[in-house]
């Protein structure tokens, strides 16, 4: 049964650990619990690259 974001984790860490397969986990500033990124790290993983994004609503967009 899971419990929370660190039930979700360990399930997530128990499949891919047992399908012996990589994986990655993306994680932004919406990412909730807001301690998303320490919990990871807690559990031995790492941010192994940042990645800049940005965005714009649809209605925001020039029109050409």
């Amino acid at each position: 049964m899971l419990h929370g974001a660190d039930g979700v984790i360990d399930q997530a860490l128990g499949h891919f650990r047992t399908a012996r397969r990589p994986f990655a986990w993306w994680a932004g500033p919406r990412s909730r619990p807001l301690d998303l990124e320490k919990r990871l790290t807690d559990k031995g993983l790492r941010a192994a690259e940042y990645e800049l994004g940005m965005s714009m609503a649809l209605k925001d967009l020039p029109r050409e």
